[in-house]
């Protein structure tokens, strides 16, 4: 696979990150349950999630261990074909944003843009919490052998083959 494609299917990856507004989450449970769940997000420049949640969401304190992994997918009514949907998916740390603090501003005005009015309402209340969800190599998947890994930044991708 040449350079220049490889980089047309990171510069795919961005593409499609850019179009999406919420990520699925899967969390575990303090009972080591697992749990599906989805927020809205902002991305920073360093590739870093943002997410704004509630402590009355069941994902909120699995988030708070420090680990999960999220799902950014292909809506289904877009997709050609339903096995084959465009998706990203990246294991994360989570750090949680000081209340208060010059950094949680500025990304809640981020939130903001992207989301409106309503990040207003909810960064006021004091059982949401600000996340950032620091993604680790992951998987961008095109379609039926389109499969690839990708780091945080989108800008490299590789092949996966099959063993």
């Amino acid at each position: 696979m040449t350079k220049e494609l490889l980089s047309d299917i990171a510069h795919s990856a961005h593409e499609f990150i850019g179009r999406q507004k919420s990520l699925q989450l899967a969390t575990v449970t303090s009972k080591g349950l697992p749990l599906a769940s989805y927020a809205p997000f902002y991305r920073d420049e360093d590739g870093s999630f943002y997410i704004l949640v509630s402590d009355l969401s069941a994902h909120t304190a699995n988030l708070l261990t420090g680990k999960a992994d999220i799902l950014i997918i292909e809506n289904e009514s877009e997709s050609r074909q339903i096995y084959a949907r465009t998706r990203l998916n990246f294991p994360c740390s989570v750090l949680e944003i000081v209340r208060r603090s010059q950094q949680y501003n500025e990304l809640i005005n981020q939130l903001h843009n992207c989301h409106g009015e309503i990040i207003s309402t909810l960064s006021a209340l004091s059982d949401f919490h600000l996340l950032r969800l620091i993604p680790d190599e992951g998987m961008f998947i095109r379609g039926f052998g389109q499969a690839y890994t990708i780091d945080p930044l989108l800008t490299t991708v590789v092949p996966i083959t099959p063993k």
